[in-house]
């Protein structure tokens, strides 16, 4: 068969099991795990190859996804929650849903959406920043049904990944970089199912962070300060960047770059946030950022330990302690040395990512795709792995497997650790890295 056939057929089968995996519940681990595992392997024979379809691939997943909604999380009906309160004339911030559904109870779109909530999420306030409302209160503002709104969601957050591949490709081009890398992390099966599929604005957060690394890169200082203010209006994450910057530009500009972001994050934030409601954003954060324990590589097993010693669980003073040594080593890294290149800038923020994600308490899978870009950005193996080994936490809400989920925790860990220990030991050796000898690029 000729090769251009092959990967023709490969891509087509792509779409296929994609389209799939956005119709398997997620209670069904065993069929969800199949699937994925066999769209990686076709993701990984396309992206290494020289097919010239990539963004017809990408642009196709996009718009197949439009047409499900989605099916591995429940987080889409606070998205419209909280944007169809605002044309209701409420803030989000101001109630918990639990505190005003008994006020809506005649409006049968929100008594729906309320119904379709998950406890957690029917319990505490919003934790979603102004500028990730936007988006919110866009998607609502035409359609009176979930489908239409989660539609219109859809087609805004696709819209905002494609600025982001269009930047990424630049960037990489400018650093030197085969810029058919960019489609480890736009077509990955983990980007794709995440972010299109069940629109986790993870995938809004990188687009904007890139967009942002491209105009840092270029010097065109203004524009990455508004860009790396949105990707942080949407998720906090990309707070992470701005302590490297010192050993990028220097103390002085860092500074002055620093107190512009924060100034323009004030400013974006005061458009919903007041005195009144801004305790109740922070209660949210603080619930997100120690009160939960899902899929953590090291603090389950402290905890498990710590139980066994003294019969009560630790959870919060554990995420607490390892929160405190991940910014310590993330602080050391970032001020370590003197003036350092833009690669050197990026392998710092990577390493940085890594840490923080090995110590956090809570670890979905889609938060993985901002480390995942800047591993690719580096050529690093070990984040690539690490997307693929996450997907078996799917484990967790499966009545067949989830007494396995511990062990399906231990040995995705396990694996992904050891790659990484290889991966450092082929580095020192060879100076090159993994990724460059397992895929080098046709």
């Amino acid at each position: 068969m000729p090769k251009r056939i092959y990967l023709h057929l490969t891509a087509i089968l792509f779409v296929f099991i994609f389209g799939y995996i956005l119709t398997i519940p997620r209670e069904n681990f065993i069929e969800l795990v199949s699937c994925y595992s066999l769209i990686f392997l076709t993701f990984l024979i396309i992206v290494r190859s020289n097919y010239p379809f990539k963004i017809h691939l990408f642009v196709l997943c996009s718009i197949l996804a439009l047409f499900f909604l989605p099916n591995l999380s429940e987080d889409y009906f606070r998205f419209l929650w909280d944007g169809e309160l605002v044309h209701l004339g409420i803030n989000p911030f101001d109630y918990k849903p639990k505190e005003i559904i008994g006020e809506l109870q005649g409006n049968k779109l929100m008594t729906e959406i309320f119904a379709n909530m998950t406890e957690l999420s029917r319990q505490n306030y919003s934790c979603y920043p102004p500028v990730n409302q936007l988006y919110f209160i866009i998607s609502t503002v035409f359609k009176n049904d979930i489908y239409g709104s989660m539609l219109l969601m859809k087609i805004f957050v696709s819209i905002t990944h494609f600025f982001g591949l269009i930047y990424g490709i630049k960037l990489f081009r400018n650093l030197n970089l085969n810029d058919k890398l960019i489609w480890f992390v736009f077509i990955n099966p983990l980007f794709l199912i995440e972010t299109a599929g069940n629109i986790h604005f993870e995938g809004v957060t990188l687009s904007f962070m890139i967009i942002a690394l491209y105009f840092l890169q270029i010097k065109k200082w203004p524009w990455f300060i508004i860009f790396i203010t949105l990707a942080i209006q949407i998720k906090l994450l990309p707070l992470i960047i701005l302590p490297f910057l010192l050993r990028l530009v220097g103390w002085k500009k860092s500074i002055s770059m620093g107190l512009a972001v924060l100034g323009l994050l004030l400013i974006f934030s005061f458009t919903m946030l007041n005195t009144y409601n801004l305790p109740h954003f922070f209660e949210s954060l603080k619930l997100y950022f120690g009160a939960f324990e899902f899929n953590s590589a090291l603090i389950h097993y402290i905890d498990v330990k710590e139980h066994a010693k003294w019969g009560f669980h630790r959870l919060v003073d554990l995420s607490k302690i390892l929160s405190r040594y991940s910014l310590l080593i993330i602080l050391g890294i970032a001020f370590y040395g003197g003036e350092i290149t833009f690669e050197t800038f990026l392998k710092r923020i990577y390493v940085a990512l890594i840490i923080y994600f090995l110590l956090t308490a809570t670890l979905h899978p889609w938060y993985l795709l901002t480390p995942l870009f800047f591993g690719i950005a580096v050529r690093s193996f070990f984040a690539l792995t690490w997307t693929f080994f996450t997907f078996f936490s799917y484990s967790y809400y499966s009545e067949d497997a989830h007494g396995y989920f511990n062990v399906f925790r231990f040995m995705c860990y396990s694996v992904v650790i050891i790659i990484g220990l290889i991966e450092i030991v082929y580095y020192y050796r060879n100076k090159k890295t993994l990724f460059d000898l397992t895929f080098a690029l046709q």
